[in-house]
């Protein structure tokens, strides 16, 4: 059984521009009819059933378009091998959107209403002009309570057509919503076992980086070992170094001394023989004069009078190394 409309639906053509939400490219279409609830088009290409198209158009007498989404919910063969019909429903409109949409839709419900004709009837009393101004009156009344009546069915069937819109997007989230979950179950068991993974390299890691500590522990140990021994090495080349310097200023001083012995000893030499010659004239000059004045009868040994020996023969003993 088909379920009675009881939105306002009325019949308005004028230019559309829409769009997709998988790709946002504008594309040109034509409005056929328009309600509360959703809207007809036709456009130059298919769509599917669930897609999401937000749609702009234009209502009479006003300057400012409209923009509304709705996601599709049929789709019709193609008019004339080009115009595509499509339904959409829309989703949860905004306020403003919604009060723009409403004023237009009950003023055009209004102006189609089929306008009655009056009847002319009789004149037979005045109280018939009364009691057909209270009949247009609970006219009225009953009217605008239908009315009333009517809107109030609108929006409750608006609501539970957007819950049910609702509930078949909870639902579709729902899906996609298990089927994340089993991806990111898998996507977590994998990173569960690349981390079991990395915790094992990690290990690895910490033993060869405990290895290499060993090895620059013994490292910093014999480079303590070699500086030291450098330290020595360098302290011995500097000993050598101060022991060459002063080798060498010794030797060129030992020349110095050398010649300097050499002629202290010659002057020394120069000294000695010219004492010793002096030594010599004066004995020769002292042996003269005893020559000359006699020996007086004392005997003279190795320079010394002898007393007592009664020559008269006075004689001088010299040493060899001691001649002139």
């Amino acid at each position: 059984m088909q379920e009675r409309r009881t939105a306002i639906r009325v019949s308005h053509r004028c230019r559309t521009q829409y769009c997709s939400s998988e790709d946002l490219v504008p594309r040109d279409g034509r409005m056929t009819s328009l309600s509360e609830q959703g809207i007809g088009l036709l456009v130059r290409e298919a769509h599917r059933a669930g897609e999401l198209l937000s749609v702009g158009f234009s209502l009479p007498g006003e300057q400012e378009a409209l923009t509304a989404t709705g996601v599709v919910r049929w789709s019709g063969p193609p008019r004339d091998g080009r115009w595509h019909p499509v339904g959409l429903n829309w989703l949860q409109l905004e306020e403003s959107v919604r009060n723009r949409l409403q004023r237009f839709l009950d003023s055009a419900a209004v102006s189609a209403a089929p306008v009655p004709i009056a009847r002319k009837r009789r004149w037979r009393s005045p109280s018939w002009p009364v009691a057909a101004a209270c009949l247009l009156l609970g006219a009225a009344l009953i009217g605008w309570w239908a009315l009333s009546v009517r809107r109030e069915n609108y929006r409750l069937h608006t609501a539970v057509e957007l819950r049910d819109q609702v509930i078949d997007e909870l639902g579709t989230q729902g899906t996609q919503l298990v089927a994340e979950l089993g991806e990111a179950r898998a996507h977590l068991l994998e990173t569960a076992a690349e981390v079991v993974r990395l915790d094992q390299q990690a290990q690895a890691f910490g033993t060869e980086m405990g290895r290499m500590d060993g090895e620059i522990t013994s490292f910093q140990a014999s480079y303590a070992t070699m500086r030291q021994e450098r330290e020595a090495l360098i302290k011995q080349v500097l000993d050598l170094e101060q022991e060459r310097t002063s080798m060498l200023k010794r030797l060129s001083s030992v020349d110095e001394l050398r010649l300097a012995i050499r002629e202290a000893i010659d002057a020394r030499k120069q000294v000695r023989q010219a004492t010793r010659f002096s030594r010599l004239t004066a004995r020769r000059a002292a042996l003269e004069q005893q020559l000359a004045d006699g020996n007086r009868g004392y005997l003279i040994l190795d320079g010394q009078p002898t007393i007592g020996v009664g020559s008269v023969v006075s004689i001088r003993v010299h040493e060899p190394e001691t001649l002139p």
